[in-house]
């Protein structure tokens, strides 16, 4: 039957939305697994989360550059042989930071998954920080921070978190061209010792995940406690509401306006609780 594109098919409300519960369970070490077994591939996400986001960095870029570094160099494989091996096994990393935590993440085969896990077992617990590695990736990051900044989208994000919770907070503290000059490596080896270790760590699992998928992290990652196993300090940062609410910043030559509006939220989050007002801001020429 072929389908009539000039009608537009039937409208119906959505009766319920069927979520499908997260299985909680924990490795010998005490991690957390919850996991989600669902859909139709045999393919599967564990995402390996700590809390080693922007608000636990003691300056600007340390968070970031910590995570982006592990794939470029372990004590058993180069970068090249990292990333080789992942690839061999049809299998994708995902690295990112956000404000809270920080997450290493798996996409792979489930029958390659043990495979997979030999080079993500290395990179996780025996990161290198080569300096050279180090050098280029900030020279990349830098080149594209001042790409960016001319920007008005970027630029506008970037005022408006700042009118939102203030210039000195983590959430709102704007990277300046010469952070990327003073990033000391050693600050980076730090904050990973610190921060990423089998008692910082939860693990979420989703996809069509095989039954023995907890058994196998646990030979891995769940035996022992691995990295400086130590009580994670959250850090105290005094929230100021900044007494203005609108902002205006001119940018030379732009042909077109960015435009952020928002609002916080009252919410906890790690025991933190923010206040709620307006804000708006706008870049144009």
């Amino acid at each position: 039957m072929i389908l009539n594109r000039k009608q537009a098919p039937a409208f119906k409300t959505i009766d319920r939305v069927k979520v499908i519960p997260a299985k909680t369970q924990s490795l010998d070490n005490g991690i957390q697994l919850f996991s989600v077994s669902a859909g139709s591939q045999e393919i599967c996400k564990i995402e390996f989360l700590f809390r080693a986001g922007m608000y636990y960095q003691p300056s600007t870029l340390i968070a970031s550059s910590s995570n982006a570094l592990l794939e470029c160099g372990t004590r058993s494989f180069s970068a090249n042989e990292l990333s080789d091996g992942i690839d061999f096994y049809g299998s994708y990393l995902e690295l990112a930071v956000e404000q809270d935590f920080a997450s290493v993440t798996l996409f792979t085969l489930n029958k390659y998954i043990k495979e997979s896990l030999v080079f993500f077992e290395d990179m996780l617990k025996y990161p290198t920080f080569p300096e050279d590695e180090f050098k280029i990736h900030i020279a990349n990051k830098k080149q594209r921070h001042i790409i960016n900044s001319q920007k008005v989208s970027v630029l506008a994000r970037r005022k408006f978190a700042e009118l939102l919770y203030g210039p000195a907070h983590p959430y709102g503290l704007m990277v300046k061209d010469q952070d990327f000059d003073t990033l000391d490596l050693n600050a980076v080896k730090s904050f990973f010792a610190t921060h990423y270790s089998s008692g910082n760590c939860t693990i979420i699992a989703s996809g069509l995940l095989p039954e023995n998928l907890r058994d196998t992290l646990n030979e891995k990652f769940g035996k022992d406690t691995w990295g400086t196993v130590t009580p994670l300090k959250t850090p105290k940062v005094e929230f100021k509401k900044p007494a203005q609410n609108k902002h205006y910043v001119a940018k030379e030559g732009a042909i077109q306006s960015a435009i952020r509006v928002g609002r916080l939220f009252p919410i906890i989050l790690n025991f933190r609780c923010s206040t709620t007002f307006w804000g708006a801001t706008l870049v144009r020429v």
